[in-house]
């Protein structure tokens, strides 16, 4: 299911991705279970960090490597925003979708960049490859991006799903009627096999809280 161009593998010889297809999903408004559990990780993530400033949330593994990634484009990491509106400004996570919730509360959790689609849009054959600088798409709320030379692009058969720097595309982000979800987990050099491993399972406790019935039916890390 998952290729990566070796393009992408000469250039970032140590980049791992990994991608969760989970079928039989709910995406409702709002799940009261869930909400406690996101409610008890933000006061986890208060309690772990407290006494940290900014600097030393930006000095953690893996949001130091992530950020060595994001310097050569003169950007920072995002989720290191989150944790830092958290832990630094008492702040909660966004109130969306659940199975979005889902997938943000592991993000969060763990600190690793996470997409999650609508997988009924996406072609079978998904791809890893890198970015010339020239490609666009549109991104969440239609709006037209371009991932710079040398980002890390998804595709499948037909489009750009996302990029690194980017984030994910419009067309094929998770909806109120998804019942077929793709998780993809963006790693960046210096990110383990294990701590994907982790992360997509991770990902698939929250979802089976709000879908108990839910199940993987791929996964894949290369």
């Amino acid at each position: 299911m998952l290729h990566i161009d070796p393009s992408v593998k000469e250039k970032y010889p140590d980049l791992l991705f990994g991608v969760m297809v989970m079928e039989q999903v709910h995406n409702p408004e709002i799940n009261e279970e869930l909400n406690v559990k996101k409610q008890a990780l933000e006061k986890n993530l208060r309690q772990q960090f407290e006494g940290y400033d900014r600097k030393a949330l930006k000095a953690l593994q893996p949001i130091d490597k992530y950020n060595q990634f994001y310097k050569q484009f003169k950007k920072t990491y995002h989720v290191q925003h989150q944790l830092e509106s958290i832990v630094l400004k008492n702040k909660n996570l966004p109130n969306v979708a659940a199975l979005v919730e889902s997938m943000f509360m592991s993000e969060v959790k763990n600190l690793l960049l996470t997409a999650g689609y609508d997988f009924s849009t996406v072609s079978e054959n998904v791809n890893v490859k890198l970015a010339d600088g020239n490609a666009s798409f549109e991104g969440i709320g239609n709006r037209s991006k371009t991932p710079p030379q040398n980002d890390i692009l998804f595709t499948d058969s037909n489009s750009i799903l996302g990029s690194i720097i980017c984030g994910p595309d419009h067309k094929s982000r998770i909806t109120p009627q998804t019942t077929k979800a793709l998780f993809v987990i963006y790693g960046v050099p210096g990110i383990t096999y294990t701590q994907i491993k982790k992360h997509l399972e991770d990902i698939e406790m929250n979802v089976k809280v709000i879908a108990p019935d839910s199940y993987v039916s791929h996964l894949s890390i290369l």
